[in-house]
């Protein structure tokens, strides 16, 4: 190895930032459970986020889009509006 300074690959950056008391005693505790500090939990859930960020956008219209199926459904009779739904029944060949 030659002499010289090590640079960190990924420096961090310290920041503060405040959330309800509920927040922070949540994430310690989900912390806990997977046996990581809930600071580098607070961090995995940011980094994901940005890896796979959700559309909300997507989201809503693909609501519509079920909602239209739906009711679409439902004035064909082919669902009972307001019904339970329930469990395919599993038949063994």
């Amino acid at each position: 190895m030659e002499a010289g300074e090590w640079v960190d690959p990924r420096p961090m950056v310290t920041t503060s930032l405040r959330l309800p008391a509920t927040v922070v005693t949540a994430l310690k505790a989900e912390a806990r459970r997977k046996g990581v500090r809930y600071t580098a939990l607070v961090r995995q859930v940011l980094e994901d986020h940005l890896a796979h960020p959700i559309d909300v956008v997507d989201i809503q219209a693909r609501l519509e889009h079920l909602t239209v199926l739906v009711e679409g459904l439902a004035e064909r009779g082919g669902l009972q509006p307001g019904a339970e739904a329930r469990e395919p029944e599993h038949t063994t060949c």
